[in-house]
């Protein structure tokens, strides 16, 4: 019998600690899989070596760049960041930071009176310019617009924002309808309905 309540008590403290990713980590992976997609959208090919350059001037721009640089070499691409004049690489990346929002909308509920939740919207947005270094030619030159979007729960939000980036941080979401009106009404039927039955139960 032990055994049997020990299993389930070690999966529910499981299922706890494992929450919502933080806005970081979606920016990172958001980044990291538009990199992925290079040698798909250009002519490069596993094995070509590329001299990336990117101004991290925060920490916005410091996650994006090591994502840009995860991704690359994800799909066997060289990558160098400082190249020197006795090393040629085949291309070169030039990598900015146009924006990075977080957005917080449509609260509702998990069932009545359940958990507040809300739907979570990371967008941002990349400017890139592929070079290569042989011929000079611009092998691509454009600007992506990346999203993720999920459900979290009201009271989870300041924990995916714990990282200390402004671009990061989103305005709390606003009440709807039901919250703001409905709910109080609602529990004050439901308190008065139980103190009457209460009372004319006993009489």
């Amino acid at each position: 019998m032990v055994l049997l309540l020990c299993l389930p008590l070690q999966l529910m403290s499981q299922q706890k600690s494992t929450g919502p990713p933080s806005n970081y980590s979606l920016l990172y992976n958001l980044v990291r899989k538009d990199a992925e997609g290079l040698t798909t959208r250009t002519t490069l090919i596993p094995g070509d070596s590329i001299e990336y350059s990117m101004d991290p001037a925060s920490r916005t721009g410091i996650a994006v760049q090591e994502a840009l640089v995860e991704g690359l070499k994800n799909v066997g691409l060289i990558v160098f960041q400082q190249v020197d004049s006795l090393r040629r690489t085949d291309a070169r990346l030039i990598a900015r930071l146009v924006n990075v929002s977080a957005h917080y909308s449509d609260v509702f509920r998990r069932g009545f009176l359940g958990e507040k939740l809300t739907r979570r919207t990371l967008s941002a947005g990349l400017s890139l310019q592929l070079t290569r270094n042989s011929t000079g030619e611009i092998l691509m030159s454009e600007q992506r617009s990346l999203s993720a979007s999920d459900t979290i729960g009201i009271d989870l939000i300041q924990e995916v924002e714990r990282e200390d980036i402004p671009g990061l941080r989103g305005a709390p979401p606003e009440d709807g309808f039901f919250d703001r009106v409905a709910e109080p009404f609602v529990i004050i039927g439901a308190t008065g309905v139980a103190i009457f039955l209460f009372f004319h139960v006993r009489s």
